[in-house]
């Protein structure tokens, strides 16, 4: 039995073909655990005022397939800034068993930068993080903030590299490094031996501050996160006119409505193109993860 406090239409956890695409049973399970906590998360949030936006894929999911899009295996939500922060600052048990809202500050092992809702009865451990990570590792809603950044150029560059410097300071303290070239393994290592137990936290305070406080503020609003800084031009594809989230929209995404910016159009061609209702099979941006709807991760941790 599912650990998940939602009611699923008859059928929903049997295999399905969606667009073409068989959805296995297995998979449906999945995606209950991550409907509900979506739900979880948007009850949490009308309770206190609190906006946020469905976001990548799962707003081309809602768009194009009005639910998951038939591979993935993640929901992702932004918030306004002003929101992000009133969020972090709710009580602990905010959402209640068992669900768990985790960052830097709530989970004292938690190695990842942007904090995400967890249920604490399922399991979602990534391939580089199981023996030895006691962070929460259940299924889990990513959550982004959506920071102002600078309509200059120049000025957004500036801030990715400080943002891209901070994270690997982040990484060499959150992970020790095994491969790779011997000196700079060897002065990664350095900075983990110093930083891990505690230090790691304090990089990303840092980041989360630099995201927050962007040279020269514009009319641009981005979430600036771990993930929008792998390049640049990534970063810089997630940077959107402030007036594509004047107002919203409500969209249908597996039978029940979840808010969207209005000008989703906009967003969605963006960030994917002017194509982007034409479906293209992608790999999963988690990489190689362990997935068990029924079983808590604390089995394998």
């Amino acid at each position: 039995m599912l650990p998940i406090n939602i009611e699923l239409e008859e059928g929903y956890l049997e295999d399905e073909t969606r667009d073409g695409y068989l959805v296995k049973a297995s998979q449906k399970k999945l995606w209950a655990c991550l409907l509900d906590l979506l739900i979880q998360f948007d009850t949490v949030c009308k309770k206190n005022n609190l906006r946020y936006y469905i976001d990548s894929g799962t707003l081309l999911g809602a768009v194009r397939h009005k639910g998951f899009i038939p591979w993935d295996d993640d929901i992702d939500v932004v918030m306004p800034r002003e929101d992000y922060d009133k969020l972090m600052s709710l009580p602990a048990d905010a959402f209640g068993e068992p669900y768990f809202f985790q960052n830097y500050k709530t989970d004292s092992y938690f190695t990842h930068i942007n904090p995400q809702l967890r249920n604490s009865n399922t399991c979602a451990i990534l391939k580089t993080e199981g023996k030895g990570y006691h962070f929460n590792q259940g299924i889990f809603l990513d959550i982004f903030p959506l920071d102002t950044v600078s309509k200059y150029k120049v000025f957004r560059k500036a801030q990715y590299l400080m943002l891209k410097f901070t994270h690997k300071l982040y990484e060499f303290a959150a992970y020790k490094k095994t491969n790779g070239n011997a000196i700079k393994r060897f002065f990664a290592n350095c900075i983990y031996v110093a930083f891990h137990k505690h230090g790691f936290k304090k990089f990303c305070g840092l980041f989360d501050f630099i995201a927050a406080h962007p040279i020269m503020p514009g009319n641009r609003l981005a979430p600036v996160t771990f993930a929008t800084i792998a390049s640049f031009d990534v970063m810089d594809k997630k940077a959107f006119p402030k007036n594509y989230y004047n107002d919203t929209e409500l969209v249908e995404f597996e039978k029940h409505m979840f808010p969207a910016p209005k000008k989703w159009d906009k967003v969605l061609r963006k960030m994917y193109g002017d194509e982007y209702m034409t479906p293209v099979n992608a790999a999963s941006a988690h990489g190689q993860m362990h997935f068990d709807p029924e079983r808590s991760y604390k089995e394998f941790v």
